[in-house]
């Protein structure tokens, strides 16, 4: 049958809206597929689940963010468990929302058995920004005994190395002790933190057994050593230190070296054996950036035992920054070297200042003295400033085994300036005369006897001339006069018969 060319046409048109109906079906029932697939909660958080394990947390989290949505107010497991790691992805990706998430994810679910993580991983997020204050009040809310062994381990060394750092000790301490004693990756740090601890808190020997057993650690064995050389050291064994320490010196951190240095140097101080001490001094002096006042001292010390007397006075010299004891002793010393080195005006200048500091009575009392001493000696020192040395001496230690030494140095001044009356004076209160004394005696008993004389003071005179007369075999000419002039006193005062 033959078609007419309009029915063609019309057939035509027909087929091609049947088949263009066809596949807009097609394709239209293709997107419907295609988007229930995307949008079924199940499956975008078993998506964002497995994004989330490869630690692509920006994606994982727009998939759980999903899954939330398209739960919707299904208060499901699933839905929960999606908030719970969407809140983990904001702390790996650092958002300021991470806690609030974390937090409201807690409020919301606190049957939830995932809470308890939420809270350890919070914990180590804040830990992670060294918010240490913030990490342990996290750490603490959850339940230790639902983590497995190795979070277990973590959870103890974070909290205790959160309390370190915010200075609780104590609370630090008894977490380290958890497990210092068993085997994992945070042991040997938690043993470190522990020992320090006790070695803060002067509990020397627990912490010697903890350094003692990271000395065979690979990441401690280099800093072990100097807690064991300082706690041999601190607890005066000091024959461990010296036998210890030496070998591991040359090896040591430049900065530990001069330390360790010290420590050995005041070691063999303390054992007076100066001449190994300095060696190890000298070397804590040239390398050390923080050398004090004491370890000047102990140079200076160790040179002047050895009589090295000018390099101990350089050493005594850095000392005068300050007045306390250890400037007393320095003072001391430095005068005694300067004697050694024939400098007795600086000496005397240096006993001087030991004098004047009284933190140590017999270094004072020892000090006047010598300076009092050195006055005298000094031909170019005014006989008044050793007199006025000498009397101080004798009216602060009254009871000084070097009393009657002050009043021989002092008659002996008095005698250089002529005045017989103080030295007379003195003379009387030294307790033990000697040969000497006695014979000054009687020479300065006839001076003063003439000058009251002289002044007409014939009462006094033969009062003082008698003074004289009790030591009359030391001078015979001086014992002569005496009897002479106390007649011719007697005669002034018109008693013949004395006189005679």
């Amino acid at each position: 049958m033959r078609i007419s060319s309009k029915e063609y046409m019309s057939q035509k048109k027909y087929l091609k809206t049947i088949v263009v109906s066809f596949l807009l079906t097609i394709t239209f029932n293709s997107f419907s597929q295609k988007t229930m697939i995307f949008t079924d909660p199940d499956l975008e958080y078993k998506i964002a689940l497995e994004l989330f394990e490869k630690q692509k947390y920006g994606v994982a989290q727009k998939h759980f963010q999903n899954a939330i949505e398209s739960y919707g107010d299904l208060n499901i497991e699933f839905k929960a468990n999606a908030e719970y790691y969407s809140a983990l992805c904001a702390i790996e990706l650092y958002n300021e929302d991470a806690e609030y998430k974390i937090s409201r994810f807690i409020v919301q679910h606190p049957e939830n058995s995932k809470v308890n993580a939420a809270y350890f991983y919070m914990g180590k997020f804040q830990y992670r920004q060294k918010k240490y204050k913030q990490a342990a009040s996290w750490f603490v809310k959850l339940n230790k005994e639902k983590l497995n062994d190795e979070e277990k381990a973590e959870y103890y060394f974070k909290l205790g190395y959160s309390y370190f750092r915010t200075k609780k000790y104590d609370k630090a301490s008894s977490s380290f002790y958890e497990i210092k004693d068993i085997n994992t990756k945070f042991t040997a740090p938690a043993l470190y933190y522990y020992s320090h601890i006790a070695y803060q808190d002067k509990n020397y020997e627990t912490s010697l057994q903890g350094f003692q057993r990271l000395s065979k650690n690979e990441t401690f064995a280099p800093i072990a050593p100097y807690y064991i050389t300082q706690i041999y050291y601190l607890q005066q064994r000091y024959d461990e230190v010296l036998e210890y320490a030496p070998s591991f010196l040359e090896s040591a951190s430049a900065k530990r070296a001069p330390e360790i240095a010290k420590v050995i140097g005041d070691s063999y101080y303390k054992k007076q054996e100066f001449l190994k001490a300095i060696d190890y001094l000298q070397k804590h002096e040239v390398e050390s950036k923080n050398v004090v006042r004491k370890d000047y001292y102990q140079l200076g010390y160790c040179y002047y035992k050895l009589e090295q007397y000018d390099s101990a006075a350089v050493s005594f010299e850095k000392i005068f920054t300050e007045t306390d004891i250890l400037a007393q002793n320095a003072y001391f010393h430095l005068a005694d070297c300067y004697i050694e080195l024939d400098e007795k005006n600086k000496a005397r200048l240096a006993f001087e200042f030991a004098s004047k500091l009284d933190f140590d009575p017999e270094i004072k009392e020892e000090a006047l003295f010598n300076y009092a001493l050195l006055t005298y000696e000094l031909y170019h020192s005014p006989f008044n400033e050793a007199i006025g040395a000498f009397h101080e001496f004798i009216e602060s230690y009254p009871n000084s085994d070097r009393l009657d030494d002050a009043y021989n140095f002092l008659v002996m001044a008095y005698l250089y300036t002529s005045n017989y009356n103080e030295a007379l004076n003195s003379l009387e209160k030294i307790s033990e005369k000697d040969h000497g004394m006695k014979e000054a005696y009687q020479k300065v008993a006839y001076y003063r006897g003439l000058e009251l004389f002289n002044n007409l003071r014939y009462d006094d005179a033969i009062v003082t001339f008698d003074k004289s007369l009790q030591y009359p075999g030391y001078n015979r000419s001086i014992n002569a006069q005496t009897h002479y002039w106390k007649a011719e006193a007697y005669y002034q005062l018109d008693k013949y018969e004395e006189s005679i």
